[in-house]
């Protein structure tokens, strides 16, 4: 494994150091990060959202959950897990262009959201499409190497990882919807049987849609949503880039000392806090829960 290691930083200092030049000085932190991409990125789906058919409205749907899975439960645990120093850590006269991150080197989570995105693009929208992406996300990894940030197996790596999270995101989620649909959303299953291979059977329409029926699978997708976004805010809240508002800071103490009442509120949020931190001991993201999800 030294030699690999060694490998590893001898091609990351030859693209660092060894290739810089003002054009890559310039362009290189543009195509990790810039202003642009966010919105443009928001535009484009939206677009295709909006006037896409039924294929590319659920290749939009599943393209959000895929990166966004293998970017907050693949990508960021495995660098907890591996905790491999960035280059600008481990190295010495390291050309830093952006930046410097707080999380770990390995996988570099850029290189895993483009190849989740691109690995979902050639599964529903065919080789053409995918080697459009698969080239910006292959000049991206080159930026992170080039900017001083990642060393090239973190880049390969997070290649490796990206594309197989997505592959196994987007059967999870044809399975289930084979699964669960046809017994939660029979008449929608009818008509969109396959969430992956994706074929609208125009034929399946029923003519007449029962209406106790429809409400309530549109009920159970109702419900299906608020799960969701229970479960994302339960997920957002435990991450430690949350500090505490004033009002926090104030109302943990209450939970403190409980009381009939205080200052300027009733006792249901000292209560509330109390109870989380009963549930979860005192650490501060935890206790705070229950209070932040009311």
């Amino acid at each position: 494994m030294g030699w690999i290691q060694q490998l590893d930083t001898t091609a990351f200092h030859f693209i660092n150091r060894d290739l810089s030049n003002p054009l890559f000085d310039r362009v290189m932190p543009w195509l990790s990060w810039n202003r642009f991409f966010i919105p443009a990125l928001i535009l484009v789906l939206g677009y295709l959202f909006w006037h896409g058919k039924a294929r590319t409205r659920i290749f939009v749907i599943v393209l959000l959950i895929t990166i966004a899975i293998a970017d907050g439960l693949v990508a960021n645990p495995l660098k907890q897990l591996f905790a491999r120093p960035r280059p600008f850590v481990s190295e010495t006269g390291v050309h830093l262009l952006v930046g410097e991150g707080r999380s770990y080197a390995m996988p570099s989570s850029h290189a895993v959201n483009w190849a989740a995105g691109a690995t979902v693009v050639l599964i529903y929208g065919g080789t053409r499409y995918f080697l459009f992406i698969a080239t910006i996300g292959i000049f991206v990894g080159f930026s992170r190497i080039y900017n001083g940030v990642h060393y090239p197996t973190d880049v390969l790596a997070g290649y490796l990882i990206g594309a197989l999270s997505a592959l196994a995101t987007v059967n999870i989620i044809d399975v289930t919807w084979r699964y669960a649909g046809k017994r939660l959303f029979p008449t929608w299953y009818q008509i969109l049987p396959s969430l992956k291979n994706v074929v609208v059977h125009a034929n399946q329409f029923p003519n007449k849609v029962d209406p106790t029926l429809e409400n309530l699978q549109w009920l159970r997708l109702g419900y299906l949503l608020i799960g969701i976004t229970l479960l994302f805010r339960l997920w957002y809240i435990a991450k430690p880039i949350i500090e505490l508002s004033f009002d926090e800071a104030y109302q943990w103490i209450w939970s403190r000392h409980l009381a009939l009442s205080y200052y300027s509120k009733p006792p249901m949020i000292a209560l509330v806090q109390r109870l989380g931190t009963l549930l979860w001991g005192e650490y501060r993201t935890r206790g705070e829960i229950f209070s932040r999800q009311c």
